[in-house]
C-alpha cells in the first residue's frame, strides 16, 4: 500500500504541490531489527496506531497536526494535508 500511494497518488499534480513545502520521512516499522521494533513502539505510543501506512503530519514544535491511512482517493489525502497543513 505504501508503494501504490508512492507511484498513485503522491505523484498527481494536486498532492505533490501541496507535499512541496513537507518534510517526507519514511518509519520503518515492520522489519525485525531492533531499531524497527523501537519504532513500532514509538509509533504506538505517539498515534496510537501501528497501521502501515500511516501518514503523519507533524509541527515543527513536534505537535501531531493530522494522520491519515491508505487510501485510494487523490481527494482524500488532499483534505488530509490541507487540514495538516492549515494548523501550522
Amino acid at each position: 500500500n505504501c508503494r501504490w500511494m508512492e507511484t498513485n497518488i503522491f505523484p498527481k499534480s494536486s498532492v505533490n504541490s501541496l507535499m512541496s513545502d513537507l518534510v517526507r520521512v519514511r518509519l520503518y516499522t515492520d522489519r525485525r531489527s531492533e531499531a524497527d521494533k523501537w519504532n513500532k513502539n514509538m509509533m504506538m505510543s505517539r498515534f496510537n496506531s501501528i497501521e502501515l501506512p500511516l501518514y503523519a503530519i507533524v509541527s515543527p514544535d513536534d505537535k501531531i497536526l493530522n494522520t491519515q491511512s491508505f487510501t485510494r482517493s487523490e481527494t482524500e489525502f488532499v483534505d488530509f494535508i490541507k487540514q495538516g497543513i492549515q494548523h501550522k
